[in-house]
């Protein structure tokens, strides 16, 4: 083995391009971390951004937005994220709120697995007694919200959102 660097002198950057083994069992391109083996390659890494709109499980409103923005970093599997959204005016549409547009399909989560993130809301039609959460829906690209009210998990109205709200939360997921 050979080390890179000391403890008097490292490295700033590091910079890679292929990959050193050019057996067949590891022609994949990416960083080894720990053992020389296929599970330990990190071969994905992505930043983007992504545009979150606000939909309702029984209708689409018609909604414009003074802010609306997703930001995300993918590495491997886990995909990182931030949302922000400020409703401008927002009309039809019913149900329970979900916010759709995630950059990757989540994979299947079983029952009671779903990521939960909590959101920093404000403007809401009524104060909520307890807080707002969100879940990433398994299989797919949307956050349903929940809140809950005397230790009972309600679906979120969609009918809560009105001209300035604003939704805030960042968390993870996993793809498919």
């Amino acid at each position: 083995t050979i080390d890179l660097g000391g403890s008097s002198s490292r490295f700033k950057d590091l910079y890679l391009s292929g990959h050193a083994n050019f057996t067949t069992a590891y022609a994949a391109t990416g960083i080894y971390l720990g053992a020389y083996a296929s599970p330990n390659l990190l071969d994905d890494y992505e930043e983007g951004t992504f545009t979150p709109a606000i939909t309702g499980s029984t209708g689409t409103p018609t909604v414009t937005y003074n802010r609306q923005s997703g930001i995300y970093t993918k590495i491997g599997r886990t995909v990182y994220y931030r949302i922000g959204l400020r409703v401008n005016t927002i009309s039809g549409g019913g149900g329970t709120l979900s916010v759709t547009g995630l950059p990757f399909t989540s994979k299947t989560y079983s029952s009671y697995e779903n990521p939960f993130q909590m959101v920093q809301a404000g403007y809401l039609v009524t104060d909520q007694d307890g807080p707002i959460g969100v879940f990433v829906v398994g299989n797919n690209t949307k956050f349903d919200f929940r809140y809950t009210n005397t230790n009972t998990d309600i679906a979120f109205p969609l009918s809560e959102v009105q001209a300035n709200t604003f939704l805030l939360w960042e968390g993870f997921y996993e793809v498919a």
